[in-house]
């Protein structure tokens, strides 16, 4: 994290304590299962006033944002954000979900004297498993117009092939000035700037069998097949 860098719209939504990030930071499991039964429409209506203010002050015409609460919530997303155009990015499970557990991990040492990596494998493997299974629903009857699928492994290895595909979807221009700025970051970010991040499921009592199962059909859905 970094002071003048852009931060996930999900701390907006702390603002309506309607948000995913307390079972982040600490082990809430009560708070979480009572979180999934909440509806969500009070949240990202709190969300779409909070960005109109932000976007009266800075001017900004369209907003990107990013965050995996919204795997959860797609039908609320849309219904508060009719317009919105969806990128689902897809990454092997067997390698994300132990990617969060170890994010998680580390984020509830800040909050917690003890936190047990065990406790965290099986509350997030079945999160987000839950989360993708909600997702799969939701976009199983939605219009598939207003969703584009990249595989995370061809943005991180063919990035401006990408983002132009990106546009084109978008059907907007690519501005020179905006690659040569997207290029410049590019470089001056490169990754494990900030080091190594090494994980692996076994450090949370995971077991890749298990998650495979949980994610099944996510993975015959978006990982099996090449983009459409």
């Amino acid at each position: 994290m970094e002071h003048n860098a852009p931060e996930e719209e999900v701390l907006l939504l702390d603002q309506s304590f309607l948000s995913t990030v307390p079972e982040a930071t600490m082990q809430v499991p009560r708070f979480a299962a009572w979180l999934e039964k909440q509806d969500q429409t009070p949240a990202y209506e709190t969300l779409a006033r909070l960005l109109k203010l932000l976007q009266w002050q800075r001017g900004a015409k369209r907003w990107l944002l990013k965050t995996p609460h919204h795997l959860e919530f797609l039908d609320v997303l849309v219904k508060v954000f009719p317009s919105a155009k969806i990128i689902h990015t897809h990454r092997d499970p067997l390698v994300s979900v132990a990617s969060f557990c170890s994010m998680v991990f580390q984020g509830q040492r800040i909050f917690s004297d003890q936190v047990n990596a065990v406790e965290v494998g099986q509350h997030w493997s079945r999160k987000t498993a839950y989360m993708v299974q909600k997702a799969l629903a939701y976009r199983s009857q939605a219009p598939s117009q207003n969703f584009l699928d990249i595989q995370y492994q061809d943005l991180t290895q063919d990035t401006w092939a990408q983002l132009a595909r990106i546009y084109q979807w978008l059907g907007e221009a690519w501005p020179a000035e905006v690659k040569a700025k997207m290029q410049t970051y590019h470089a001056q970010a490169p990754a494990h700037r900030y080091g190594l991040h090494q994980y692996a499921l076994e450090d949370f009592g995971l077991h890749p069998d298990r998650i495979r199962q949980a994610f099944a059909q996510y993975i015959q859905t978006y990982l099996s097949k090449p983009n459409s």
